[in-house]
């Protein structure tokens, strides 16, 4: 995932944990408005709209992960696109600050400067990083044809559907880990490895690649195995913070790991002194 849609989804989260004791706020990201003059949509990061009765506000985030502070140039740039989109307060946010020159536009033109800054400790949370333990699954499959042809030769295959759709490997590994997921459920004791699944064939059927001949299949074997990996996850501390105000809005410590094959984040966030708040959220969001 890209820097910047990261650090997007984590002002997204960051926002909704700042709103959440207010039930007239909607967070959206990213979110599309057309444009005032030329009816096309443009799109914003973060949207923040807050009802009030039978007012409605409309705040626009802008994320910048880049090398450089923001500069005059690219606060101009969004004031006029708050402008063009009918957006009543603009907020940049940086992982980078901000050019002083870009602070004192940013203050004429009423657009907020937000920083995302790394803290060095929270008095909450005294460890570094966190020690996690994940279980990684190996897949060895073997396709049973519905005849007796013989099918060991074939090189480059397919698998599909009656309907003649593509099978993935995707697909095949997500029923063989579920087939295990439920296995699992059913004992108590420690697995005895490695683990074997048969699938009827269901119609599916095998597509040699070369030759373009198709076998109809029987059944599917998977003989699944897995490893333990042991590893030590860092902790990122960040601080969201007002430049402007110089005032720390909401503290966030971010723990990046692999679940499988997707990537995910353990955010824990809170305000000096308020109970902490435990979210996990798909991806990786902001790193060093």
């Amino acid at each position: 995932m890209k820097a910047g849609k990261s650090l997007e989804r984590l002002i997204k989260h960051l926002e909704v944990m700042l709103a959440r004791e207010s039930g007239s706020v909607l967070v959206e990201s990213p979110k599309r408005i057309p444009d005032i003059t030329t009816g096309k949509d443009r799109e914003h990061d973060v949207v923040i709209t807050i009802n009030e009765h039978h007012h409605e506000l409309r705040i626009a985030v802008e994320c910048r992960d880049r090398s450089r502070p923001i500069t005059v140039n690219q606060v101009e740039g969004f004031w006029a696109k708050c402008q063009h989109t009918g957006i009543n307060q603009g907020i940049i946010v940086s992982s980078r600050g901000f050019y002083e020159s870009a602070i004192k536009k940013a203050e004429f033109l009423g657009i907020r400067c937000f920083n995302l800054e790394e803290a060095t400790s929270f008095h909450w949370l005294l460890p570094k990083e966190m020690e996690i333990y994940r279980r990684v699954l190996h897949y060895h499959w073997t396709i049973i044809p519905s005849k007796e042809d013989d099918t060991t030769s074939i090189k480059e295959y397919q698998l599909t559907d009656s309907n003649g759709n593509e099978i993935s490997k995707e697909t095949l590994k997500i029923n063989a880990y579920k087939k295990f997921d439920e296995y699992e459920k059913t004992l108590n004791v420690s697995i005895i490895r490695p683990i074997t699944f048969e699938f009827n064939g269901n119609g599916l059927l095998l597509k040699d690649m070369i030759t373009k001949k198709l076998y109809l299949i029987k059944k599917l074997i998977a003989k699944v195995d897995f490893e333990i990996h042991h590893e030590f996850a860092p902790i990122l501390l960040v601080k969201y913070r007002d430049k402007q105000k110089e005032m720390d809005l909401i503290d966030a410590a971010i723990v990046n790991f692999s679940f499988g094959d997707k990537e995910q984040s353990l955010v824990i966030t809170g305000k000096e002194g308020e109970c902490k708040n435990v979210s996990v959220l798909s991806g990786k969001l902001h790193d060093r």
